[in-house]
């Protein structure tokens, strides 16, 4: 409407100082309309410069993320890239906007999009996006200056990622390869510490507690991909440590009784075998003697016998 506006007034003014005749009404048309062309003119100069006539809206949505790595890993993962074409120090934030999706989506800055990363707490990761764009202030205002509709455009965006500052890593594309490779072969896996870890966490998966799964497979590879620890890592490091060294002396006084009980058993047993073979040996004795004195019983009954037919034999 500005627009026609100027245009007319434009024609208007012309008419009144070139084809009036009469001095008084040239003067008074033409100062009027000329006026109201400055006017307009400044007006739309002022509406697109300094959005005259429209008020600032800012618009802020706020969708819940997910980590690339799906369900492969207890722990959340946004990845962060570069591009050569948007030059090394601006960065690419790599998603999921979908738990079962089948790609990742990406977040590229622009011109009027800038993109950050903060760490909260919780268990869950967030997409805040915060709009900056301008609205008509009224009806009049949107049928004078509507041109160009300036209305939907966006005057900046900025895209907030929020994750979980114990259950989210934020990993770059270089760190995002090299962890593949670790879970791909994970019996090359040297570092004691972490193959800890990752045994707490895979019992603490299985026990049902995913959000302790998560923080202590979170600590595990940072040791990994040799990124600082946190204080909260260092934390679930030592408890760990402290529990594994516990079970091992709960193990070693477990099988330290169990060996006390098989020799206690043996000693039993040996003694019960020493009793037995006593018990027989007696026995045996025993029978030796009865042996011995039913001999001596037979021997005296010949000898009486053998006298007394030698009686009789000499009256």
């Amino acid at each position: 409407m500005i627009i026609v506006l100027v245009a007319l007034l434009a024609i208007l003014a012309f008419v009144s100082w070139m084809l009036i005749k009469n001095r008084l009404l040239r003067w008074f048309f033409g100062l009027l309309f000329s006026l109201g062309l400055f006017a307009s003119l400044f007006l739309m100069t002022l509406n697109m410069n300094q959005h005259f006539g429209m008020q600032r809206k800012i618009t802020i949505r706020k969708t819940q993320i997910y980590s690339v790595a799906d369900n492969k890993l207890a722990t959340g993962i946004l990845t962060t890239a570069t591009s050569k074409k948007l030059g090394n120090d601006l960065v690419i934030y790599v998603y999921k906007s979908k738990p079962a999706a089948a790609k990742t989506t990406s977040a590229v800055p622009s011109m009027a999009t800038d993109l950050s990363m903060t760490q909260i707490s919780g268990n869950k990761a967030y997409k805040l996006v915060r709009t900056v764009s301008w609205q008509y202030t009224n009806h009049l205002s949107k049928l004078f200056f509507a041109v160009g509709k300036l209305d939907k455009k966006i005057t900046s965006k900025h895209i907030s990622f929020q994750i979980p500052n114990d259950q989210w890593l934020q990993l770059t594309s270089q760190q995002l390869v090299k962890l593949q490779q670790i879970i791909a072969h994970p019996e090359n896996i040297k570092n004691k510490g972490a193959l800890r870890l990752l045994a707490a966490a895979q019992t603490a998966e299985k026990s049902g507690q995913k959000e302790q799964a998560a923080k202590i497979q979170s600590a595990a590879i940072r040791i990994l991909l040799s990124i600082t620890a946190t204080p909260n890592d260092k934390k679930i490091n030592d408890k760990i440590t402290a529990s594994s060294k516990a079970a091992s002396i709960a193990a070693a006084k477990s099988q330290a009784a169990a060996a006390s009980s098989a020799a206690s058993t043996a000693q039993a047993a040996a003694d019960s075998e020493s009793a037995a073979a006593v018990q027989t040996a007696n026995e045996a004795a025993a029978q030796s003697a009865a042996a011995s004195s039913s001999a001596a019983t037979v021997s005296s009954a010949t000898d009486s016998s053998a006298s007394l037919s030698q009686s009789t034999k000499n009256p």
